[in-house]
């Protein structure tokens, strides 16, 4: 399997978002018994082809920073490092991008579903669709669209009061991208503060989403927070957050 990804990030580089190729990467090296997180990117095929960034108009460039980070949590290179092995075995080649046409379809069908009384249903559908923002996020392998995914999977189950699967989903989307974490609050007050009637015992209900999230948070980001916690720390809170320490 190995070196059966990356060379797929060499062809149309400028279609394929480096986030989809460092992922790539990432789950290569992990496979190899590197931390990804603990680890540069210079000396690899990613380093190759994604190293300089245009920074202006002017053609200026940049090295870019993802050569010594990689900013996402695990979810993100373990979830498409699993699908691209899986698209290798059956198709004898993978993409970042067939992950993300798998989420693209998922999130209409589920806003199809959860839209079935509206008025606006295929309204919705359509800005969805043909939104291109997340065009553009589809045709260049970006990771955004996964993340919305299980966001929306997990509003679908949580209204339907599947609380253990609505957890799961949450957990996957808190272990995949940082900005995810923002809804939590929100999330814990809906709990809190609903209507009697509506939930018979939320303390208890509470308690098993958080849980179940917590368990799918622990499993995914544990193990390379404890493999090498500076490096984890610097790489997705950090850097991201503006520093450079």
């Amino acid at each position: 399997m190995l070196g059966n990804i990356s060379p797929n990030i060499g062809v149309k580089q400028y279609l394929y978002h480096d986030g989809a190729a460092i992922s790539d990467i990432a789950y290569e090296k992990l496979l190899d018994g590197e931390n990804p997180y603990a680890i540069s990117y210079r000396d690899t095929v990613f380093g190759e082809k994604y190293g300089r960034l245009v920074y202006d108009l002017e053609g200026h460039t940049i090295p870019n920073p993802a050569l010594e980070q990689y900013i996402y949590f695990p979810a993100t290179f373990l979830l498409n490092g699993v699908v691209n092995s899986f698209e290798y075995w059956i198709f004898g080649f993978s993409n970042a991008r067939i992950l993300v046409l798998l989420s693209f379809v998922g999130i209409i069908l589920m806003l199809w579903f959860l839209a079935k009384k509206s008025k606006v249903r295929y309204l919705i559908i359509i800005l969805f669709a043909f939104n291109p923002i997340y065009l553009l996020s589809f045709f260049e392998g970006r990771n955004d669209i996964l993340v919305i995914f299980f966001i929306v999977a997990f509003l679908m189950t949580f209204i339907k009061r599947r609380y253990i699967v609505s957890a799961i989903m949450l957990g996957l989307a808190l272990s995949l991208k940082q900005f995810v974490w923002l809804i939590l609050p929100f999330i814990i007050l809906y709990f809190l503060y609903s209507p009697v009637e509506l939930y018979n015992d939320k303390k208890k209900n509470l308690k098993t989403f958080s849980l179940v999230t917590i368990l799918v948070i622990f499993v995914l980001i544990a193990p390379f927070f404890f493999w090498s916690p500076m490096d984890f720390i610097h790489d997705t809170i950090l850097y991201p957050g503006g520093s450079d320490l």
